[in-house]
């Protein structure tokens, strides 16, 4: 019995030596083999023990990066490793350390996450085009119970929502760029409104349809698909519960559902003498706003009908198109037209992006002999010559504003509607209207000034984006 007590024992202390035998004993073996996964080097389960697995993927480690390994993890190659996670997109040892995706299924919202991260890391530029600096990234997003919109013809809609907005896509960007500060600011407002179901409307909207307008432009604009994408970057970088995950999925259908612009189903055609054409509301930009946040919510879900959505939706919208590659609703704003032919290009290019992270090249897609290339291409024409947009702006519905059509506004560079041009000369750098972009001189009229700031500085704001055009959508 002595005999196999002893022999019980021997076995076992064989067993255990790998535990301690190659890593300092005071060394928390869990958190090594968590930075090792972070640093793509595969350590088994992150169990705490220092098996064969966690063994070799960190000889592999520092064999890539360090050249030798003694074959025993100390107090110094434990720093060393660790240092790596402040510096995974810095260079070292000659090599770049690339931040890993998770083997996981992440949510998707409208960025192309995995690809991004390659372009950025490779190049040693994610926290120098992410890292917002000057943010103050401890900031959480305000907790908005309920709309207050203002009682008011034009505009009006509730000015809390705005700054939150543009806080979550600083955080959104951050937070991929790797800043665990920004990832938990935004995650503890979002699951405030998750567990409270807000924003909701007030008792007034419910009565008078102009505020249910306005609710619904500003959520679907400006809060819906920020909120997915901040959610996808958190997931990718954090990770969300099973139980988080389905909070968030039952809050964002509920929001979805109750912005969701109604009157964007009909095709009831209206009035020619009063707006110079006939094309129904449901193909105004309003709609492309609601199309954004089911298409969104789709790509969140992998539901196929919601993504059917926003293709509809760019079919009726872009159907509209004039010869001169002109949308008729956005064209006859008055002294806004040119600005909410800008807003547009804008949403109708979120919505391509959210297809395009599902498999769907709206870009490409001709509707009636069409493309969105063809409505970029009457944009430039009108920055060149803003008479060209007259004949359509007279007619003046919803300008919001008592100034001629003949003297076309223009808000500024950051106002959204040359949001989309970052966007575009990414994706199509060798098209026709990328090399009309970068022929503007900025003399051209006061349209033009604020166009070529954007084109040289490569930003163009982010009212009408749903993320940050630098940190996601500039040449790496």
């Amino acid at each position: 019995m002595k005999k196999l007590f002893i022999l019980s024992a021997l076995l076992l202390l064989l067993f255990l030596k790998p535990i301690f035998a190659n890593v300092a004993k005071e060394l928390n073996v869990a958190e090594v083999q968590t930075i090792l996964t972070k640093l793509c080097f595969n350590p088994g389960p992150i169990d705490g023990v220092w098996g064969k697995k966690t063994e070799k993927a960190t000889q592999a480690f520092f064999n890539k990066y360090f050249e030798k390994y003694g074959g025993y993890l100390g107090h110094r190659e434990f720093k060393m490793l660790k240092a790596t996670e402040e510096l995974s997109s810095k260079s070292l040892g000659g090599e770049k350390l690339k931040r890993c995706i998770p083997d996981k299924n992440i949510r998707k919202g409208s960025l192309d996450l995995e690809e991004r991260l390659n372009e950025l890391t490779e190049k040693g530029l994610l926290r120098s085009r992410c890292g917002k600096s000057w943010v103050n990234l401890n900031s959480e997003p305000e907790v908005i119970k309920t709309l207050m919109p203002a009682d008011q013809d034009y505009g009006g809609s509730d000015a809390r929502v705005q700054p939150v907005s543009n806080l979550l896509i600083n955080l959104t960007a951050a937070c991929f760029g790797g800043s665990k500060i920004a990832c938990n600011s935004g995650i503890k407002s979002l699951r405030q409104y998750a567990l409270i179901g807000a924003p909701f409307e007030n008792n007034q909207a419910k009565y008078k349809k102009n505020l249910r307008t306005i609710n619904a432009y500003i959520m679907n604009t400006s809060f819906i698909s920020h909120v997915i994408n901040f959610l996808s970057v958190y997931d990718q970088n954090i990770g969300l519960t099973e139980q988080e995950l389905i909070n968030f999925d039952d809050w964002l259908k509920t929001i979805v559902e109750r912005y969701r612009k109604k009157d964007c189903r009909s095709d009831k055609p209206i009035d020619l003498r009063k707006h110079g054409h006939r094309n129904s509301w449901s193909t105004a930009n309003h709609c492309v706003s609601s199309a954004i946040s089911s298409a969104a919510l789709g790509s969140w879900l992998d539901d196929e009908k919601l993504l059917n959505e926003g293709i509809k939706q760019w079919g009726k919208t872009l159907g509209t198109m004039r010869k001169d590659g002109s949308l008729p609703h956005e064209t006859a704003r008055g002294s806004k037209a040119i600005e909410y032919s800008g807003y547009t290009i804008t949403k109708l290019m979120r919505l391509a992006e959210i297809l395009r992270q599902n498999g769907t090249n709206l870009y490409s897609l001709e509707i009636r002999g069409k493309t969105i290339h063809d409505n970029v291409s009457f944009y430039l024409d009108v920055m060149e010559t803003p008479d060209l947009i007259h004949k359509y702006a007279k007619f003046n519905i919803n300008s919001g504003s008592n100034i001629s059509y003949q003297d076309q506004e223009e808000s500024g560079r950051w106002s959204g509607h040359h949001a989309w041009i970052p966007l575009y000369m990414l994706r199509f750098p060798d098209h026709p209207n990328t090399k009309r972009l970068k022929n503007f001189s900025g003399k051209e009229n006061k349209h033009s000034q604020n166009l070529f700031t954007v084109i040289k500085s490569g930003y163009g704001g982010t009212y009408g984006l749903d993320a940050d055009s630098e940190c996601f959508y500039s040449k790496p």
